[in-house]
C-alpha cells in the first residue's frame, strides 16, 4: 500500500513508486517546466534518481509524486523540503508540474494542501516558497495560498529569487 502524505480535492502526494521514474523524469527534462529551475536535467539521472527514491522509506519532508484522484495520472512533483536560506533553516513549499496539467489550478490546489499540512501534520509555524523573478504563474500560486512576498534573497549560485512566506494563523 502506498504512503500517502495528503489527498486534496482533486489530487494525491504520495511516496513514489519504482514505476513512477520515466514519468517524473519527463517533467524535469522538459526545457519550459525547468526554465526557472535551473535548465533541464539529465534523463537517465532523474530515473535512477527517482527510483532509488521509490525504494527509500517514506519521508514526511520530502518532494512527492502529485497524481490526479480522477485517473491516477501523475501531474507533478510537490512537497515541503528543509533548505537553508540566508543563514536560517527553511522549509520550502515546492510545486513543480507537468506542462500538460498546467491551467487547471492543481499547483494552488496542491500547494495548499501542503501548506496545510506542514502546519498541522509537521507543526511549522511558517513555510516559504522560493521564486524566480520572472515566474509570475508561480508567484500567482503563492499569493493564492495566502503567501506574502517578504524578501529577495541571493542563492549560491547567485540566482536572484523571491521570497514568499506564509506563517501559521495564530489561534484564535
Amino acid at each position: 500500500m502506498d504512503h500517502v502524505f495528503l489527498t486534496t480535492e482533486r489530487l494525491r502526494l504520495r511516496h513514489p513508486r519504482p514505476e513512477d521514474a520515466e514519468t517524473l523524469a519527463a517533467i524535469f527534462v522538459d526545457p519550459e517546466v525547468m526554465t526557472h529551475l535551473g535548465g533541464p536535467r539529465d534523463f537517465g539521472e532523474m530515473v535512477a534518481d527517482m527510483q532509488s527514491e521509490a525504494v527509500a522509506e517514506p519521508n514526511p519532508v520530502d518532494l512527492w509524486p502529485l497524481e490526479r484522484l480522477e485517473d491516477e495520472q501523475l501531474v507533478g512533483y510537490c512537497g515541503v523540503v528543509p533548505k537553508e536560506v540566508d543563514g536560517m533553516q527553511e522549509h520550502e513549499v515546492i510545486y513543480i508540474l507537468a506542462r500538460s496539467a498546467w491551467g487547471n489550478g492543481y499547483a494552488t490546489e496542491a500547494a495548499a494542501g501542503i501548506i496545510d499540512y506542514a502546519f498541522s501534520t509537521l507543526d511549522l509555524d511558517h513555510v516559504i516558497s522560493m521564486i524566480h523573478a520572472d515566474n509570475d504563474p508561480s508567484a500567482r500560486v503563492a499569493l493564492r495560498c495566502g503567501m506574502t512576498h517578504e524578501r529577495d534573497t541571493v542563492r549560491p549560485g547567485g540566482k536572484h529569487l523571491r521570497v514568499f512566506v506564509r506563517h501559521r494563523a495564530s489561534p484564535s
